[in-house]
């Protein structure tokens, strides 16, 4: 009489160490890009106001010399609505978002 053969525990598999290394280096890769990326400091947006400085447009009122941002480039230089070419950000007064809120007579 032969014995009943032994059965071997199957133990979990290995990971596969390729697949693992490649996942890990594809997630620092993608982490370089994101931490290495540079944040621009956007001075404007889209639909903004902006008033050009007075020298520029001497004799006009403030009114008259706002106008509204179409289109902000990577460069940091926008293009207006219904005013023609592209300005830097040296061409318009300083923007101060407490304007309003200073002139209003009541404290928030």
């Amino acid at each position: 009489a032969t014995l009943p053969r032994k059965r071997s525990i199957r133990h979990k598999e290995k990971p596969n160490t390729k697949n693992t290394l490649k996942s890990i280096r594809r997630f620092f890769e993608e982490w370089k890009k994101i931490v290495s990326a540079k944040v621009e400091f956007v001075w404007a947006r889209p639909e903004m106001h902006v008033t050009f400085r007075a020298e520029i447009m001497p004799g006009a009122t403030r009114e008259e010399r706002t106008f509204r941002i179409a289109k902000v480039f990577t460069n940091g230089r926008v293009k207006l609505h219904d005013f023609a070419g592209e300005f830097r950000e040296t061409a318009f007064e300083p923007i101060d978002f407490l304007r309003e809120k200073k002139n209003y007579p009541y404290k928030s």
